[in-house]
């Protein structure tokens, strides 16, 4: 089922799925909306997006991979799980 994220304050399931998080209100802390969503899962979250994502979910831009122009991640920071 789909929760707003006000009413799911306090719960939490085994997995939550996040919808363009760029467009919820800027995030202070613990307070915001964001936070709140992001923080509903035990076990998996999916994010899902088509705009930049908002800072604090970016990866860092570490290095430029040769001959592409594009750039290398550093998931290193990342659990085993998360570093495909």
């Amino acid at each position: 089922f789909v929760l707003q994220p006000g009413p799911a304050r306090g719960l939490e399931f085994d997995g939550a799925v996040v919808v363009e998080p760029s467009e919820f209100p800027v995030n202070f802390g613990r307070q915001g909306v964001l936070y709140t969503s992001l923080t509903r899962a035990n076990k998996e979250l999916a994010i899902v997006h088509s705009k930049r994502l908002p800072k604090g979910l970016r990866l860092p831009r570490v290095k430029r991979e040769a001959g592409r122009g594009g750039w290398i991640s550093d998931a290193s920071s990342l659990p085993p799980g998360n570093r495909g």
